[in-house]
């Protein structure tokens, strides 16, 4: 008798973590729920864009009437599904839709059931939407610069059991010489030494040129824009006559297969597109 208490026991085991090991594989994989919510695919689709605070980047919050936005509204959730992207990193992101904060913007979103809202200070304020669920998320403000407003965000992801480490920002530029925006480089460069595998995204201000950008393509980076694989102004406006040089994903350890820009009203940045092979 003890011995097919014993053989009941273990086959119990037995089936117990069997169904473990489904549920894991199930969660992780599978679509609409509430970690992962995308198959695995040979490409992921990460956009980066500066959404102007729902302003065209004219104020540091929405100027939208509350009375008016629904079609405005409608505007916004078309363009962003239409880029269908895995993941979403919009910097001058601001919490509120409309100007007298009472419709929040995160509906516009729905179809990423992961979110961040980082800070907003002044114009500064990175949000993360992602169809992934990501891991050990830091907000950090750079080391010794001035203003402060600008900081980014680190954190991990996990597909097809490759290890990601991504980093988000907005960094803070100088007009009169390009120091500022250099530190802010070489700090993100060093956070990720360790690391195999890394995407950079955001504004970097890169105000000064493409040249700025050297600092990463000579420690094994690939940019996505403003070097081999493409050369895109996505911001609208010029400054002194230039072409500004902001908006990039910047990768090691991975291989980017395509590069594009959607142009849009929306704000006064053009979301840069970028498909990874994972």
């Amino acid at each position: 008798m003890r011995r097919i208490f014993f053989v009941f026991i273990q086959c119990m085991l037995i089936v117990i973590l069997c169904s473990c090991s489904f549920l894991v594989k199930d969660t992780n994989n599978s679509v609409n729920t509430d970690t992962n919510c995308v198959e695995l695919n040979d490409v992921i689709r990460f956009a980066t864009w500066n959404i102007g605070h729902f302003s065209n980047g004219d104020y540091p919050h929405s100027n939208l009437k509350n009375e008016s936005y629904k079609s405005i509204a409608k505007q916004y959730k078309d363009f962003l599904d239409s880029l269908k992207s895995d993941f979403i990193f919009c910097c001058e992101y601001s919490y509120y839709f409309t100007s007298d904060n009472s419709v929040d913007s995160l509906f516009l979103f729905d179809n990423y059931p992961n979110y961040y809202i980082g800070k907003q200070k002044n114009y500064s304020c990175n949000a993360i939407f992602s169809k992934y669920k990501f891991f050990n998320l830091n907000e950090n403000e750079y080391e010794n610069i001035n203003p402060t407003d600008y900081y980014y965000i680190s954190f991990d992801i996990i597909i097809d059991n490759i290890n990601i480490k991504v980093i988000v920002t907005h960094c803070a530029f100088d007009f009169n010489n390009s120091f500022l925006e250099l530190k802010q480089y070489e700090e993100l460069v060093r956070i990720c030494d360790g690391f195999e595998h890394v995407i950079m995204l955001g504004d970097f201000n890169a105000i000064h040129g493409r040249d700025e950008f050297k600092i990463f393509s000579n420690n094994g980076y690939v940019l996505a824009n403003h070097g081999e694989l493409g050369d895109f102004n996505t911001f609208s406006k010029k400054i002194d006559g230039i072409d500004n040089v902001l908006d990039n994903i910047i990768v090691k350890g991975l291989v980017i297969k395509n590069v594009y820009m959607i142009d849009t009203s929306l704000s006064d940045h053009n979301p840069l597109i970028c498909e990874i092979k994972i």
